[in-house]
């Protein structure tokens, strides 16, 4: 039993590391392709640099997926993350705004699912934010509404469906990202929620299902347990008119 034990620990602490290597190629990715290509050089006007850049060349694919000793489950997630990114970035699309395609207008702002499980809610908003975005801070039920009916296209939707930009502090109380509490506003929980079960359910979450309801999370999902259930990622970021 012991030697049993030791070896599942061996098997979960690997399956950690190779989920860390993942976020790292994706985040190393999103940064060079958003950031590094389209770095202002300086000299001269805004106009003048952009009249005389060299109009970008669509790239084949973004990166390729090569034996980085991952399972068959892990190569399968990677291979969607990487199916993902080339849909962004790919030979079809030359955005003059990193990201461009995906985005998805409604009023003043532009929102983006990707869909891929995200284990951590840190990780989640880590990534909007190399997309120019964050986790969606949501004020009406019109806009609660339009992100659960995008959450209702996506090819694959989980029982945690998206993470959304709230966390509770240590007043026990949840906020949005902006400060702002959340008891001041709109608000969409699902029945019994929040009940911060085990005590330690301090992110929030859109169910996949319930009509768009709202949840409280642990901000730090269980690969081994409870990987299927994960949420997916919403970003949110203000659109330029």
């Amino acid at each position: 039993m012991a030697q049993r034990s030791l070896k599942n620990g061996v098997v979960n602490l690997e399956q950690k590391r190779n989920w860390n290597f993942v976020f790292l190629v994706l985040t190393c990715f999103i940064f060079s392709t958003c950031f590094a290509k389209n770095k202002p050089q300086s000299g001269g006007s805004n106009s003048a640099m952009y009249a005389s850049e060299k109009p970008r060349q669509p790239m084949d694919q973004t990166f390729n997926i090569n034996n980085w000793g991952f399972g068959s489950a892990d190569r399968k997630t990677l291979m969607q993350i990487k199916s993902k990114i080339d849909s962004l970035y790919g030979p079809k699309s030359t955005p003059t705004v990193c990201p461009q395609d995906g985005w998805v207008r409604y009023g003043n702002f532009g929102y983006l699912i990707i869909n891929i499980r995200t284990l951590k809610w840190s990780d989640a908003r880590r990534t909007c934010q190399m997309l120019g975005g964050d986790l969606a801070i949501i004020k009406s039920a019109a806009e609660n509404n339009f992100i659960f009916s995008l959450l209702k296209k996506q090819k694959t939707i989980t029982d945690w469906g998206l993470w959304l930009g709230f966390v509770r502090k240590a007043d026990n109380k949840f906020y949005w990202i902006d400060d702002t509490p959340l008891a001041k506003g709109y608000t969409a929980w699902g029945s019994g929620e929040p009940n911060n079960a085990g005590g330690n359910e301090k992110c929030g979450n859109m169910f996949g299902s319930a009509g768009g309801k709202w949840n409280d999370l642990p901000c730090d999902v269980d690969p081994a347990k409870l990987w299927k259930y994960a949420p997916v990622l919403l970003c949110k970021k203000k659109q330029i008119s």
